[in-house]
């Protein structure tokens, strides 16, 4: 073994995905069961390699023990060790899958049912399995999920201007390659009757090029291949831009929002980190417009008819740091700080007009400046949750004087109207917690 091999070997074990095991459980995942209890999974090392074991934790006294017997289901999968990170629950089922197949295991009787995963489909499901959405050259079309019934929304897709297309990016080239099907751009509401889509203007957009230096496994050619995607250089003058609909899938019709064209540089609406989000009663979608140069934004609410309120927008000489990738959803995937409460009432914006992050109130009707929520002296992370019953918002703050190092993130919370200030957890530690029946699950 060479000298150099050795070197990237070394190196490798320091990528993320490696790293991220050199410490066990440095990341919990917190798996709702039911109103008194979670599940998590631990991690265990087995053989060079992690192995996980799910215990059950009830939130009344702290008691926990197995979730289920892990050497009888390890038998019914020929398997050493659980390999598996999450799971399901569905009638006393446990619901989880690996890369082939899908599986429900009955812990009460020991029976293992499985099935081979069917190919992935380019479309994305309604919140209540009924209607699916796909793309097909370069049009909208939306399927009955039970009659099979196809309808087609839109005539005037082409490949400049394609509908629910994300702009092409370096990770599209990698996804491209492998043949993964590319999920049209949409975000269903609440109560499956509309969603968000864009209409994506390419016009112009030049290429960039990657050399990929080797060619596939099984392949003879020891030839690079050259492979292109369009990218945007800070001095083009064209940019990919997404200008947002909605469709009401009961009527079959497309509302264009009224308001400047998104800057895009790959999914806006995916399921990971979306830059809207509907409210819980479908009544309003919102999100934030951040200008191209990121030196202006806007925090929008799009209703259902493609109406639309700019109810705060921020202009600064300096660089506007507003995508924290909050949790306020529920999902973990909404990427700005700033959003509406449930009640319509106020909108929290996240600014650093004050030198450090803070997040302000505003007046959802009258686009009043309330005041600011959170202490000058703090830089606001991440949002964790908002309670609207009781007027809190939950967030992680550094900067804190009780931290020996400035860095590090606590889980703190203030009332809407910025009179109290808490630090729930004291720790002096970097933390991440997750909220679970009303408790904060916290590993720090």
């Amino acid at each position: 073994m060479s000298d150099m091999t050795m070197k990237y070997q070394a190196a490798e074990k320091l990528l993320p995905w490696n790293l991220e095991h050199a410490v066990l459980n440095g990341r919990i995942r917190v798996i709702p069961f039911d109103d008194n209890h979670f599940v998590y999974p631990l991690e265990e090392r087995r053989d060079g390699n992690i192995s996980y074991r799910f215990r059950i934790v009830c939130t009344d006294d702290g008691n926990e023990e197995d979730l289920f017997d892990h050497s009888e289901l390890c038998s019914l999968l020929n398997a050493d060790y659980i390999s598996f990170d999450t799971c399901e629950f569905k009638d006393g089922l446990i619901l989880f899958s690996d890369e082939q197949n899908e599986y429900e295991y009955d812990p009460e009787h020991k029976t293992l049912h499985t099935e081979e995963k069917k190919p992935e489909c380019a479309s994305v499901i309604s919140p209540d399995g009924t209607k699916e959405v796909f793309v097909k050259d370069y049009d909208l079309y939306l399927k009955d999920s039970i009659s099979g019934e196809t309808i087609r929304l839109t005539d005037d897709g082409t490949y400049e201007n394609c509908w629910a297309s994300y702009a092409e990016y370096s990770g599209y080239i990698t996804e491209r390659e492998k043949g993964k099907p590319e999920m049209p751009e949409v975000l269903w509401s609440p109560d499956s009757r509309y969603f968000l889509t864009v209409k994506l203007n390419q016009e112009g957009v030049k290429d960039l090029y990657i050399l990929k230096s080797f060619d596939e496994e099984g392949v003879n050619s020891i030839r690079p291949r050259l492979l292109t995607y369009r990218c945007a250089f800070p001095e083009d003058e064209h940019v990919p831009l997404a200008q947002y609909y909605i469709c009401d899938t009961e009527t079959g019709t497309l509302a264009k929002a009224d308001m400047q064209p998104q800057m895009s540089g790959g999914p806006l609406l995916n399921e990971f980190m979306s830059a809207a989000c509907w409210l819980s009663d479908s009544s309003a979608v919102f999100t934030t417009l951040v200008e191209r140069g990121f030196k202006s934004a806007g925090f929008v609410i799009i209703h259902p008819d493609g109406s639309t309120d700019t109810v705060v927008h921020e202009e600064t000489d300096t660089f506007l740091n507003i995508c924290t990738y909050g949790t306020l959803d529920g999902y973990g995937n909404y990427q700005a700080s700033n959003f509406l409460t449930q009640d319509h009432k106020y909108v929290f914006f996240q600014s650093e007009r004050d030198n450090f992050a803070r997040l302000f109130r505003y007046d959802a009707s009258s686009h009043e400046l309330l005041n600011a929520v959170t202490p000058e002296s703090i830089i606001v992370g991440a949002l964790i949750s908002a309670d609207d019953e009781n007027g809190y918002v939950y967030y992680y703050a550094s900067n804190l004087d009780c931290t020996s190092d400035p860095y590090y993130q606590l889980v703190c919370r203030s009332s809407y109207d910025g009179t109290t200030f808490e630090i729930l957890t004291p720790e002096d530690a970097m933390h991440r917690c997750e909220i679970v029946n009303d408790m904060i699950i916290d590993t720090y």
